[in-house]
């Protein structure tokens, strides 16, 4: 992923540096005359009050506060906008990358690892940036009025930033470590979410709480130590400032006595280096910042360069008539241990029934077609089109590809600009008692079985895609459920691909495939037909 900072935000950014310089120069200046005036006085002399350096000091503490008040706010702005980029490619491979690895740490990323990423861009990047202009352009200022004690002052900031990027080294390889057991606690717990029930079922309540326990004390462990860590730096931060001022008053004592400076240029040289004790501290905390965002960068980049799909725009959705097209055609499909190699070609428009037990692979062929499962040899195409990651111009309707919260309608509706009449297709589909606005929880689980079935099919029927895929959609059905489907299947425009466990005969298939548990090393080929057989 490549950062991004708006413009006008990066130059409000940078103006308010520059202010803050300035401010900086005055304020050493109106310094320098003030203590040589207490000096004048103290010698007896009868020096006026000096209201105009007064009144310069005030001034550039207004201006330095109004400054770092608008610094600030566009900084953070930079690190949201930033945020905002990254959270919406994060979810775009969440929904366009086919089967997801780790979603638990998938899912800690977009909710809530992005911070370390705003804060190398807010805190790291830009007010680091800001704050090393300010000790530069203040480092400057003192040289000019006395360069020994310029010099003592530069070399210990530099000394301090050395030391800031040694002990960034040990909190990056602390951050990294950190970071893996979060993912994995995430994990546990995104697994516990997805399938609460399960602990409950098999009394596992209690084993899987005593390993998130056990995850959670490592991680706070890590954290703590992480913290101590970050906490030195902090530390080293306002002692070095301390040491620094007392080199830069030590270096000014010689250069008084030489007589090449005025108590005045030491005492402001010394106050400057204290007032850049929180500068310092922002630069000495760069690479820690840096070294917790290079993580998420990297896997930033690495989603963004995944393909999210390379399938062809599909059709206009508006109305079935739009189907156009729709031939298929599998040449030596599989996935290993899951789905034997298989074979086929439909013309558009036809109906293919795959039949086969448990485990034959039925689930895993549809899913490889519509492009959610990656085989692992083969190919398959759409009107001569192959593509790699979830096709658009197929529909799916499995278990597999649950329904999303929602209405009735827009589960009918998704991925459809329009449906002519919701009613209707809740009608046709044999939802007795249920209405298009009736709310549907994750994954219909407040509906029956059936139920979900029959919205899984629908939702497929209706997106107006070329090809249309039903994963055991016949299964179990009452006869009057079953005919109603197999009219929805016949009506269809489009290429529809439907497996079932059982044969019964009343199935309108031109094509038959029979699979078999892929433990055969030959490969599933088919007939056209309705009683055509296929031998394994």
């Amino acid at each position: 992923m490549r950062i991004r900072i708006p413009r006008p935000l990066l130059a409000v950014v940078a103006l308010s540096a520059l202010a803050r310089v300035s401010a900086s120069g005055v304020r050493i200046l109106a310094l320098r005359s003030l203590f040589d005036d207490i000096r004048g006085r103290a010698d007896g002399s009868e020096a006026a009050l000096p209201l105009t350096v007064v009144a310069l000091l005030l001034a550039s503490a207004v201006v330095s506060g109004i400054a770092r008040r608008f610094e600030w706010s566009a900084s953070d702005s930079a690190g949201y906008r930033v945020v905002h980029e990254a959270r919406l490619i994060l979810h775009r491979r969440l929904l366009t990358g086919g089967s997801v690895a780790r979603p638990g740490a998938r899912f800690l990323l977009l909710s809530g690892d992005l911070s370390s990423l705003r804060s190398w861009v807010s805190r790291g990047l830009l007010q680091g940036t800001a704050a090393a202009l300010v000790i530069v352009s203040s480092v400057a200022i003192v040289v000019v009025l006395n360069p020994l004690t310029g010099a003592v002052l530069a070399g210990f900031l530099v000394a301090g930033g050395l030391l800031s990027v040694r002990s960034a080294d040990r909190i990056g390889a602390a951050a990294r470590e950190v970071g893996k057991i979060r993912s994995r606690l995430a994990d546990r717990v995104f697994d516990h979410v997805s399938g609460r029930l399960v602990p409950r079922g098999f009394n596992r309540v209690d084993g899987e709480m005593t390993r998130v326990r056990r995850l959670s004390d490592r991680l706070t462990t890590r954290n703590e130590a992480l913290a101590a860590q970050r906490a030195s730096v902090r530390g080293l931060a306002d002692a070095w400032s301390q040491i620094t001022a007392l080199a830069v008053a030590l270096a000014g004592f010689f250069e008084v006595g030489a007589g090449r400076t005025t108590p005045g240029t030491v005492v402001a040289a010394v106050l400057i280096s204290r007032q850049l004790t929180s500068p310092m501290r922002r630069v000495m905390q760069m690479p820690d910042h840096r070294a917790r965002a290079r993580r998420i960068v990297r896997r930033l980049g690495r989603t963004e360069a995944t393909p999210t799909t390379g399938s062809r725009r599909a059709p206009s959705s508006d109305t079935a008539t739009t189907i156009q097209a729709g031939r298929i055609s599998a040449r030596s499909l599989a996935v290993d241990r899951r789905l034997a190699p298989v074979s086929f070609t439909a013309d558009a428009g036809m109906k293919v029934l795959i039949v086969g037990p448990p485990s034959s692979g039925k689930t895993t062929l549809l899913l490889a077609m519509a492009g959610l499962v990656s085989a692992d040899r083969g190919t398959f195409t759409v009107d001569g089109h192959e593509t790699s990651g979830p096709r658009s111009d197929v529909a799916v309707a499995t278990s597999a590809v649950p329904l999303l919260e929602g209405s009735i309608q827009r589960t009918l509706t998704y991925g459809r600009s329009r449906v002519d009449s919701v009613e209707a297709a809740v009608e046709r589909l044999g939802l007795t008692g249920r209405s298009a606005d009736e709310r549907v929880e994750h994954d219909g689980a407040n509906l029956s079985s059936v139920e979900r079935r029959l919205l899984e099919a629908g939702r497929a029927f209706a997106a107006g895609r070329p090809v249309v895929l039903l994963d055991d959609v016949l299964d179990g059905l009452d006869p009057s459920t079953r005919e109603r489907l197999i009219g929805l299947i016949e009506d269809c425009p489009a290429t529809v691909v439907f497996t079932t466990r059982n044969r019964l005969g009343d199935e309108p298939a031109d094509l038959v495939i029979e699979l078999e548990p892929p433990d055969s090393t030959s490969d599933v080929s088919a007939h056209t037909g309705f009683d055509s057989e296929v031998l394994c």
